[in-house]
């Protein structure tokens, strides 16, 4: 499904203090949001269509509705420009403003606690579906792969989208549905027999490596001397092992271990 397929609302653009203008930016990474409150798609992207108070800069290029709003997705920034969405003092990605898309999801909260800390954040699945959709046609559009599409958590540290930073495997189930069932055919085509086999160019095969140290992974003992026994893991499977040591998901297996966990590493 491309972006003309979304039937994506532009209607309420961005006020021009809200964003840059920019010309020829090269487009390498989608970033996910959650709005951070209750409030609709419709409302937020009437909000950013004005000027915020001085010193605030802030705005997203798409915005994702509730299941009420059927889900609609609304263009506030154009891709074509940056908006400022990810900025921070301290960076833990090479992800940036300038090179990437951002998307806010709006989300519920039925408790008290409105801060990041609550447990109690979700989104609808009807909201998630189209964002799915969303980030896919994205992908599909600027040549991103699914390493590319990575949470405002995974760029700056912030606890955003509350819900898939609290629940990694969350966030991994979401990663999984990227993938089209031609990339999935493919992977799967691709198999690594040995821990040496696995390609290191994005820090997989050391990945792979700390979590058989942590024994998470075990072999069929034929290296007894290392960590080169055979394993047999599809490229799809690793990739999702990635997935979920980055965001956390093995962090008290690995303190069991004595091992550093994979999200306190980064700080």
């Amino acid at each position: 499904m491309s972006l003309q397929d979304l039937n994506i609302n532009t209607y309420y653009p961005c006020h021009f203090s809200n964003y840059a203008t920019a010309s020829g930016r090269s487009v390498q990474w989608i970033v996910v949001h959650y709005t951070g409150g209750n409030g609709s798609a419709l409302a937020n992207v009437k909000y950013f269509a004005t000027p915020l108070p001085a010193g605030d800069k802030a705005s997203a290029h798409f915005f994702v509705g509730h299941a009420s709003e059927n889900a609609q997705i609304y263009q506030s920034v154009a891709p074509s420009d940056t908006a400022w969405h990810c900025g921070s003092d301290v960076y833990y990605s090479e992800c940036r403003n300038a090179t990437s898309i951002g998307i806010e999801t709006c989300c519920h909260n039925d408790t008290e606690d409105q801060s990041a800390n609550s447990p109690d954040w979700y989104f609808d699945s009807q909201t998630v579906d189209a964002l799915a959709e969303l980030v896919r046609a994205l992908m599909a559009e600027y040549g991103i792969d699914t390493d590319h599409v990575i949470r405002h958590y995974d760029v700056t540290h912030k606890i955003c989208p509350a819900m898939w930073v609290h629940d990694a495997n969350a966030w991994a189930d979401f990663k999984a549905r990227l993938y089209t069932a031609s990339d999935m055919e493919d992977n799967d085509m691709v198999r690594y027999k040995r821990l040496s086999d696995i390609p290191n160019t994005y820090g997989f095969r050391d990945v792979v490596e700390t979590l058989m140290n942590a024994k998470i992974i075990q072999g069929d003992g034929s290296d007894p001397v290392g960590n080169n026994d055979v394993i047999d893991l599809s490229h799809d499977q690793v990739r999702t092992l990635i997935f979920l040591y980055r965001g956390g998901g093995f962090d008290s297996k690995l303190a069991a271990e004595g091992l550093s966990p994979a999200v306190g590493a980064k700080g």
